[in-house]
């Protein structure tokens, strides 16, 4: 065989191959949108319930000053969701305060003093 025939032969196997292996055309659907109700639905029952919870603890006991957050709300790390009054407790260092200073050396009573003078400034 010559070699112009080869080539011939060859290019029609490929030719077969490819039409015979192709993948067939995709079909696309396609729709015109219009704005309208939604008619179908999904309805369901049972309870929803929270992946992670936690327990909330204080150092101490009382009543609470102010509640950040609501019932259902999403909250972050580390977020302040609750305070407690602390009228008794500065009430409480207060009164530590005023039966030690006296007993403490004039040194330590100047820096005690400048303590307390910058806490009650927070």
């Amino acid at each position: 065989m010559s070699k112009k025939i080869k080539v011939i032969i060859f290019g029609v196997l490929m030719l077969l191959t490819f039409l015979f292996f192709r993948k067939p055309a995709l079909k696309i659907e396609t729709v015109k949108i219009t704005r309208g109700d939604i008619i179908e639905s999904i309805s369901a029952s049972g309870e929803v319930d929270a992946s992670e919870k936690a327990d909330l603890t204080f150092q101490g006991s009382g009543k609470l000053a102010w509640v950040g957050v609501k019932e259902g709300d999403v909250v972050k790390k580390y977020q302040a969701i609750a305070k407690l009054d602390t009228f008794l407790l500065n009430a409480s260092y207060q009164q530590a305060i005023n039966t030690t200073l006296p007993l403490m050396p004039r040194p330590k009573k100047q820096k005690m003093m400048l303590k307390v003078i910058l806490l009650m400034r927070l």
